[in-house]
């Protein structure tokens, strides 16, 4: 799954690098955001695209409030066009969620579980793949965006070891199709990540200080030395 991740670019950098119209405010880099908390998705609507704050768990239109948005942080890539809360949106929501990296846990036998970071580099956007709605509320004047991030199995021997999904990077080629502004097939939008692109993310074990919410700051992205009888920041197999 993606629960956790890190977004610490800047509304005006992340408008220009995806062409959208900023529609965001107050947006700080965040190093920890979690599920409820709202953070930045690119979106295509009217035929345009706009970064907007959006709430990080998908709050259907037929939903009576946003509580079951906790378990819609993540949607499978294998059944994203049939699912009943994922099939609306995915047909006619698509967008894309800007990040700097994500956190993924892997058990660690006798100890707790392990957070390692994925990323592409400090400087870059990367494209998930992600759905979203608009939900309205009789006591709220604006309706709420919320989004979902889709998940596909992990590519590679290392980032299989250690969790078994990853999120849909989106290949840049494939970012003006999966916001509709190209037509395409769903085989090809569900493509999954391409596995060169993948090559070149950096995993390294962090701080077990992500695991609070309440943690936050450039020191949670730090490489720490990996527990006993486990893979280093440099010796990952498999990457």
């Amino acid at each position: 799954m993606c629960g956790r991740y890190v977004n610490a670019m800047s509304s005006p950098d992340m408008a220009r690098v995806f062409d959208a119209e900023d529609r965001t405010a107050d947006w700080a880099a965040s190093y920890n955001v979690a599920p409820t908390q709202m953070a930045p998705v690119v979106v295509g609507d009217d035929g345009s695209r706009e970064l907007r704050l959006a709430h990080f768990g998908l709050v259907p239109p037929w939903s009576k409030d946003t509580s079951m948005s906790t378990r819609m942080i993540n949607a499978r890539i294998e059944t994203v066009e049939t699912s009943r809360a994922y099939k609306r949106p995915f047909a006619r929501h698509r967008g894309v969620v800007p990040v700097s990296g994500w956190y993924e846990w892997k058990s660690v036998p006798g100890e707790k579980k392990q957070p390692y970071f994925f990323t592409f580099g400090p400087d870059v956007a990367v494209p998930l793949a992600g759905l979203w709605e608009r939900w309205s509320s009789r006591r709220e004047e604006e309706p709420l965006w919320s989004f979902t991030i889709i998940t596909c199995p992990a590519m590679g021997e290392g980032l299989e070891e250690i969790h078994p999904r990853m999120p849909y990077v989106l290949p840049d080629s494939r970012i003006p199709a999966w916001l509709g502004e190209e037509e395409a097939p769903a085989s090809e939008l569900l493509r999954g990540p391409d596995a060169a692109q993948i090559g070149d993310l950096d995993v390294f074990p962090v701080s077990r200080a992500v695991g609070s919410v309440r943690n936050n700051g450039p020191d949670l992205v730090r490489p720490v030395e990996a527990p006993a009888g486990e893979s280093g920041p440099e010796t990952l197999p498999g990457l």
